[in-house]
């Protein structure tokens, strides 16, 4: 099963860093829930970023590469996503070579939700993972500005 939480490509600058976005709606199916109500797991939260740095790295190797997780440094969640909350993920890139080491932020307004640092890819070939003209299309979506 494919699962995308990346809805927007706000800006990219190759090799160096991305700003994108995730729209959280009540509809999704992750979301635990507090005393407060539904908020979104860590790991969804973390995978948002790491769709972000994923994206970062197609872009970046002129859509020839794509990023698999190998490692995450450390995690420190410093709030809790809500629906309803739309998630501005930044990401860059700290160190490449045969992997490629992203570190990030996630925030809700003005607001630091989420704090990730080291997060360690392998690098492989796009083809391998999805097929090239969808994933270009998917990338026209998140580039237009239009909601993916």
């Amino acid at each position: 099963m494919r699962f995308h939480l990346v809805d927007r490509i706000h800006s990219v600058e190759r090799w160096h860093g991305i700003e994108a976005v995730k729209h959280t709606s009540s509809s999704e199916t992750y979301w635990s829930t507090d005393d407060l109500g539904p908020y979104m797991p860590m790991a969804i939260q973390l995978e948002v970023l790491a769709q972000s740095a994923a994206w970062l790295v197609y872009l970046s190797t002129e859509r020839t590469r794509r990023a698999v997780l190998l490692s995450v440094g450390s995690v420190i969640t410093r709030a809790k996503v809500r629906p309803g909350d739309e998630i501005h993920a930044t990401a860059e890139i700290r160190s490449t070579g045969d992997t490629i080491v992203v570190s990030g932020r996630l925030r809700v307004a003005d607001r630091v939700v989420l704090d990730v640092e080291d997060l360690m890819c392998a690098l492989i070939d796009a083809d391998i993972l999805e097929d090239a003209d969808s994933v270009r299309g998917r990338e026209e979506l998140l580039r237009s500005g239009e909601r993916a």
